[in-house]
């Protein structure tokens, strides 16, 4: 296995690992207690989408750098990439697509450890997954 498919398979359990959803509950929570607003936008070709004409093409972006083929504007590309993703909340925002107000009462509840699962959610998002020594057989 030459082609790095062992090093993908390690990379893509460390990012699930990594609990990019609860990272989203956290920052809707904080902005929250500080009255900011939270929304998520259509990231697809930000990168490679000119933030002054709007052009998009794959030869925009030449590694870190974004030179439009259309306008000539350059900028670091992930300057450039942010710029398109606020031109687009803002947009979103105009639309209404992003409601603003009072958000939805969630119900706490607890789950039941289930055999099929492997757990609670809690060991896999990286909490404390050791065996118990009081429980040692």
């Amino acid at each position: 296995m030459r082609n790095g498919a062992k090093s993908k398979a390690a990379l893509n359990r460390k990012i699930l690992a990594s609990c990019w959803g609860r990272i989203d509950v956290f920052l809707r929570y904080k902005a929250t207690r500080r009255n900011k607003l939270v929304g998520k936008v259509p990231v697809h070709n930000t990168s490679r989408g000119c933030s002054r004409c709007g052009h998009i093409h794959a030869d925009n972006r030449d590694g870190g750098r974004f030179v439009c083929v259309r306008c000539g504007f350059t900028l670091h590309a992930d300057h450039n990439a942010g710029i398109n993703i606020k031109i687009r909340g803002i947009a979103a925002l105009r639309d209404g697509a992003l409601f603003v107000g009072k958000p939805k009462k969630r119900v706490a509840f607890r789950r039941k450890k289930s055999s099929t699962t492997g757990g609670t959610p809690e060991v896999a998002c990286g909490a404390d997954a050791r065996p118990d020594p009081r429980r040692a057989a």
